[in-house]
């Protein structure tokens, strides 16, 4: 874990952010999920409003490198972590954990829990999320926004019989 530090995201940063999402993608097609990999990576829009808005953070190793990510929006009450993605080759320093955590300590005074939508049955989704806290919440408990989030994603061809939506309550 020696090596990184996370903070906020900027602007300056979106074309790497994009970067990574590509080759953290690459992954899937080890699983025969070749339609993710293949898949475009966040728009550059998106990337910019979450770092102008104060809701992108990234893992930045040595020289300032941009190792990883995460971006998140406020919905139904709680921070909803819409990307989390690594680069491979800074994968196996709880990069991914780290981000989360950073996020859990900036809005638990604001938010009820962190959400997230991902694979059930993709190792390094649910299981992974599931050793951080994480349990699943029923998209009948989920609110209006997550299943605007959960129509969005279907329209956008993801296989939605193999998502769901997981939660982490916030302590205050």
């Amino acid at each position: 874990m020696t090596g990184y530090r996370i903070e906020r995201g900027a602007e300056s940063h979106v074309a790497r952010l994009r970067e990574i999402e590509r080759a953290a993608g690459a992954r899937f097609r080890t699983i025969g999920m070749d339609d993710i990999a293949e898949g475009d990576p966040t728009p550059a829009d998106i990337l910019e409003d979450r770092a102008q808005g104060g809701r992108l953070y990234v893992a930045l190793g040595e020289a300032a490198t941009v190792a990883g990510f995460l971006i998140w929006s406020p919905k139904d009450g709680r921070a909803y972590i819409e990307e989390v993605s690594v680069h491979p080759e800074h994968a196996g320093h709880r990069l991914a954990s780290r981000l989360i955590d950073r996020l859990r300590d900036d809005v638990r005074d604001r938010f009820a829990a962190l959400t997230l939508a991902t694979f059930r049955d993709v190792p390094w989704n649910a299981p992974y999320y599931a050793k951080l806290g994480f349990t699943e919440l029923p998209r009948s408990e989920a609110g209006p926004q997550h299943e605007e989030s959960w129509r969005r994603q279907a329209e956008n061809g993801l296989d939605m019989t193999r998502r769901l939506f997981m939660i982490r309550p916030l302590a205050a």
